[in-house]
């Protein structure tokens, strides 16, 4: 039977923003611990991008068995992988599709912690648009000074430090295009400085490491590391690239690091047509991050004159990640709404963004 992989979200805090969420492939997901007083609640279960089914077909069928694996999933049970692999394979039975990607993450607050299982299917007739992936990548490469290894260690530590409060996910000053996690914590400022430090130096292997590595946890880790580099145009070439590597890890990093990249370094040029395609790419983390992307280039000055290409172009994309519960999908999409209308419709209100929407088809 094949192996399924989680596209697991952090927990992030439940606020009014919307959140650039991480994340990680792994056989069982890991949630960050809570206090023993926390209440935890499976605030959804959703599906996108299939025609063929809908939502209540699949919960009238399938819904105690998703219901039951997502209370699996906030108990970090050990029959979280059999529960997946028997209900995916029993999903790939209601359709013709040429993938199924399950992702489980959710938002935190006071006193309780919301989840959202979440199913993107891939109709295969639609698979040529949505996974123009490129062939796996076969290379094997020396770890520079062992840069990666570093950095799956500074990882673990965030997430760690953030699980038990003694982090922020909250971003702070960056010495780099992108960082993850407060770098001046003093667990983990040694390491944070020596990337700063060897990077610069190690940009042409970690740009092999990220193109053609067959271990897709090494070009993951290479895009972060790459954005510790200097030159900022040929960093967006190469994370933009990376858009369409078959790994959701991969492109989930690149994407994060060209998202700050759009909110914070203006002065660099961020090509639009790769991220519009990416916002129907099959995992929840793709959808996030290619509208973290187009969310910061259209708050850009003079970013106006993209608002109507870009209804035209994804609004019904859009709107389909309006509807969703999953907060790291629905914000963005309302937000960008906002931003390409100039309108304040409900974040909930469908009917008029759909109504807003066929008026621009003619605009």
């Amino acid at each position: 039977m094949r192996t399924f992989s989680w596209i697991v979200l952090a927990l992030v805090a439940a606020c009014g923003g919307a959140a650039i969420a991480s994340s990680g492939a792994t056989s069982a997901p890991v949630t960050i611990a809570a206090p023993a007083s926390t209440e935890h609640m499976l605030a959804a279960i959703e599906i996108y991008g299939t025609r063929q089914i809908t939502l209540e077909q699949v919960l009238s069928v399938h819904g105690k068995e998703l219901r039951e694996l997502g209370e699996a999933l906030m108990r970090q049970d050990a029959s979280v992988q059999t529960r997946t692999e028997t209900i995916l394979a029993k999903l790939n039975e209601m359709g013709d599709f040429a993938d199924v990607t399950p992702s489980f993450g959710g938002t935190y607050g006071p006193g309780v912690r919301k989840y959202y299982l979440a199913l993107d299917f891939v109709d295969r007739v639609d698979a040529a648009r949505r996974m123009p992936f490129l062939p796996a990548p076969t290379g094997t490469y020396q770890d520079p000074e062992g840069l990666i290894a570093d950095w799956q260690g500074y990882e673990s530590k965030v997430t760690e430090l953030m699980g038990s409060g003694q982090m922020s996910p909250n971003r702070v000053n960056c010495p780099a295009f992108h960082c993850l996690g407060d770098h001046t914590n003093p667990a983990v400022k040694q390491l944070a400085a020596r990337f700063a430090a060897l990077v610069p130096a190690h940009v042409e292997e970690l740009s092999a490491i990220l193109r053609d590595d067959h271990d897709g946890r090494h070009r993951a880790a290479a895009a972060f590391l790459l954005a510790y580099s200097k030159d900022g145009p040929a960093l967006v070439k190469l994370m933009v690239g990376a858009f369409r590597d078959r790994s959701a890890l991969v492109r989930n990093n690149a994407m994060r690091v060209i998202a700050e990249v759009a909110f914070y370094h203006p002065e660099l040029d961020v090509p639009i047509e790769p991220v519009l395609e990416a916002l129907d790419y099959p995992a929840t983390t793709d959808r996030n991050k290619a509208a973290a992307i187009l969310d910061g280039l259209l708050k850009q000055p003079g970013a106006a004159a993209r608002n109507l290409p870009v209804a035209r172009r994804v609004g019904a994309t859009l709107l389909a990640m309006l509807r969703l519960e999953q907060p790291n999908n629905h914000n963005f999409a309302y937000s960008i709404l906002k931003t390409i209308s100039g309108k304040s419709f409900g974040e909930r209100d469908y009917a008029a963004w759909e109504a807003w929407l066929k008026s621009c088809a003619g605009c």
